[in-house]
């Protein structure tokens, strides 16, 4: 063997080598960015919540946000990292029930979750996938502009009294029987059954009393609703509502198989 082929087979070597660490950090990297970040990406977990749940294509959400599907999580050395705390953990699935569990986690502990996945029956309506929470919008108020607390000045440096306010109006009342709704709020009648059913709106728990029937003033524009009771399956939409109108919604809560 001469010095030359010697040469390149050492140069062969070194590169293969090479390739061969590249590939490594590559993999190492798409392991550590793995499973897609969501809202609690910021947060240092000290939880964790291993799935077996059928189908193991279903997708993951937690607390309305996609966090993957449940073969990612379905390992011996698989788990769904969270922080302590109440979380909602809904496993969603094309052509199946949702499977939705309201869990308290512990630091330094993991929660098992195990559930088979039902197909929907015939003419059954798939539930929409989870949606975020979206924070009630308040609307600004407009800025009161109050007159200055002393007069102009006057020749020779006197103070003139402050001008007198125009007389306004008194309010006029409205006739018997024709109440308007204020300005920018819309009303939602909710039929709800069961009637004891839980009641979220953008987030918030709605603390009027639990009847069937719910008479409640929103602000104008769309706001989530969200409807659960231990033993159903849970109920998520967004409503419009507008001003001055009322807008109908009836729910009726499935049992949870």
């Amino acid at each position: 063997m001469n010095a030359v082929s010697f040469l390149k087979r050492v140069t062969l070597l070194v590169a293969a080598t090479a390739v061969f660490a590249i590939a490594l950090a590559a993999a190492a990297d798409a392991q550590v960015s793995f499973p897609p970040p969501f809202p609690y990406r910021n947060f240092d977990p000290d939880s964790a919540v291993r799935l077996e749940v059928t189908p193991r294509e279903a997708e993951v959400y937690v607390d309305g946000y996609y966090a993957g599907i449940v073969d990612d999580f379905d390992g011996v050395f698989q788990r769904l990292r969270l922080p302590s705390g109440g979380h909602e953990i809904t496993v969603y699935r094309d052509g199946f029930r949702s499977f939705t569990q309201r869990v308290y986690l512990t630091p330094d502990s993991t929660l098992k979750l195990k559930h088979k996945m039902e197909p929907l029956g015939v003419g059954e309506i798939a539930e929409a996938r989870p949606l975020p929470a979206v924070p009630a919008q308040v609307e600004p108020q407009p800025r009161v502009l109050r007159p200055p607390s002393r007069g102009p000045v006057g020749p020779r440096g006197r103070r003139l009294p402050p001008p007198t306010a125009p007389d306004t109006p008194p309010p006029q009342e409205n006739p018997a029987g024709s109440e308007q709704a204020p300005p920018g709020v819309g009303t939602l009648m909710l039929h709800v059954q069961p009637a004891d059913a839980a009641l979220l709106i953008d987030g918030e728990r709605w603390r009027g009393p639990s009847e069937a029937e719910r008479v409640i003033e929103l602000p104008d524009g769309q706001h989530t609703i969200q409807i659960s009771k231990r033993g159903f399956v849970s109920y998520l939409t967004d409503v419009r509502v507008r001003r001055g109108e009322t807008t109908t919604l009836d729910v009726s809560l499935r049992n949870n198989p």
